[in-house]
């Protein structure tokens, strides 16, 4: 228990877009939950209100929410000991290195994917809840 009991955590990550998870090009993805589990709805929740907020002054932005439920993350184990936790990740090509036809390729990720997840880290740093419970 080294982190504060009222701290907010997101784990950030790469995902696999296999089997239609998540797009490239088409956003971050604010993941509701993994294989596993459902992360926390109040995080989800300002995630995804921040994400809307910014496309609301940007038609261009484009955000995912999904279930990431090829895997699991980090999240998950925060969420069971107690913390208010989401998890933001960005579509991955080639997931560990698997090209098509069975061959090895570099992994990939979009950057406009990168950039629209930053915007949304600046804007929930802006707007981090007082109060989380």
């Amino acid at each position: 228990r080294l982190l504060p009991d009222d701290a907010l955590i997101v784990a950030v990550e790469t995902s696999s877009m296999a089997g239609g998870r998540a797009v490239q090009g088409g956003g971050p993805v604010i993941r509701v939950g993994d294989a596993v589990h459902l992360f926390s709805p109040m995080v989800t929740r300002w995630m995804v209100g921040v994400a809307q907020e910014i496309a609301a002054g940007d038609a261009g932005f484009r955000v995912q929410r999904k279930l990431m439920d090829g895997g699991t993350t980090e999240a998950t184990a925060y969420d069971l000991y107690g913390y208010e936790t989401g998890a933001a990740c960005i579509a991955l090509g080639n997931y560990h290195n698997a090209g098509p036809r069975g061959r090895v390729a570099a992994e990939t990720v979009y950057l406009g994917d990168l950039d629209g997840l930053v915007r949304i880290f600046v804007g929930m740093l802006a707007t981090v809840p007082k109060d989380p419970a």
